[in-house]
């Protein structure tokens, strides 16, 4: 449904060519005007004793501010790379359950690499390889961050187990 004149007052927009000065004197005037009717009140009492406050969702807010920041990454990155991930998907389990003959291999495997390209952003051949590489380092990184924790682990045991050996004799 068209409307060819929408009134900004209807749809709480504001639409002006007003500058920053004009705003403000906009607001003094109006605020003065208040403060006036306001002046040697109780309610003008009552208003100074108010400090503002900023609504930041309290200890609560404060708290989850971090982890939505982080859940909207995520959110975003899933969307942007969901169609990837699908036509990977979709071409393995296929490829698992169907004999595939080679030229609808090879047609299937087109698709999913386009399927990326696409939601990489269409990068030329430099920066495809960049990013290759840069996925590459950060999965050997991944890798080598695991098995450096897994032979931690595996030390802390080791140095148990021996010393548990050593008292009992």
């Amino acid at each position: 449904m068209s409307n060819p004149n929408p009134n900004p007052d209807e749809h709480g927009e504001e639409i002006t060519g007003l500058t920053a000065e004009q705003r403000q004197a906009e607001i003094d005037a109006l605020n003065n005007t208040h403060a006036t009717d306001l002046t040697g009140t109780a309610a003008a009492k009552l208003a100074a004793r108010f400090e503002p406050v900023v609504p930041d969702g309290g200890r609560v807010g404060r708290a989850i501010t971090p982890h939505v920041a982080r859940a909207t990454t995520i959110r975003n990155t899933v969307r942007m790379w969901a169609p990837a991930v699908l036509a990977t998907l979709t071409f393995a389990v296929t490829a698992m359950v169907v004999d595939l003959p080679g030229p609808l291999a090879v047609y299937g495997a087109a698709i999913v690499g386009y399927a990326w390209w696409m939601c990489a952003g269409r990068p030329g051949p430099i920066d495809t390889i960049r990013m290759c590489c840069y996925r590459a380092a950060d999965g050997a990184r991944l890798v080598k961050r695991h098995v450096t924790r897994l032979a931690v682990r595996r030390g802390a045991y080791e140095a148990r187990r021996t010393n548990i050996r050593a008292a009992s004799k």
